[in-house]
């Protein structure tokens, strides 16, 4: 479905995104229920930048 090109400039950026999320959770800087952060930030993650508004809501 994606090119080698895409596979290696993508993957790192969703292994970014995800260690963020985890870091934001385990400093404590989110105080939000933390099922609820990483079901939004795999949501981002599967469906890509078009989920990115519904994860903010």
């Amino acid at each position: 479905m994606y090119t080698d090109n895409e596979k290696n400039m993508f993957v790192p950026i969703f292994a970014q995104i995800i260690h963020e999320g985890a870091l934001q959770l385990a400093t404590g800087s989110v105080t939000m229920n933390k099922e609820e952060v990483a079901k939004k930030i795999a949501l981002f993650v599967v469906a890509g930048s078009q989920s990115f508004e519904g994860a903010l809501r």
